[in-house]
């Protein structure tokens, strides 16, 4: 089963800043269940180099699988933990707009 770290985005919840984590664990958990199968495990907090993380342990994410949690909402960068590297992985989210369309009215 690969290992897999989350970067959570720097502006994600600046209200509930300390529950970040906590609320992107929950998020990945629900996701997990609803649109893979449960595949995604072991859903975890961690510091890599300082920085704080959300891991995960999953057997075998497709592309689409990929793009699926591109679209988680705290979600920044995503990298496969190869020993003590990471490796990125591209996500490429499913939404057809920016979400600056939203912003701008």
């Amino acid at each position: 089963m690969a290992r897999y770290a989350l970067l959570i985005q720097p502006s994600a919840n600046r209200v509930y800043s300390g529950a970040s984590a906590a609320l992107t664990q929950a998020e990945l958990q629900v996701f997990s269940q609803s649109v893979l199968d449960g595949r995604i495990g072991e859903v975890s907090e961690a510091a890599i180099g300082g920085v704080a993380y959300v891991t995960f342990a999953a057997d075998g994410l497709s592309a689409a699988d990929v793009a699926f949690l591109a679209n988680l909402s705290s979600a920044y960068a995503l990298f496969g933990v190869e020993g003590g590297l990471l490796r990125p992985v591209e996500l490429r989210p499913l939404d057809r707009f920016d979400d600056d369309l939203i912003t701008i009215p």
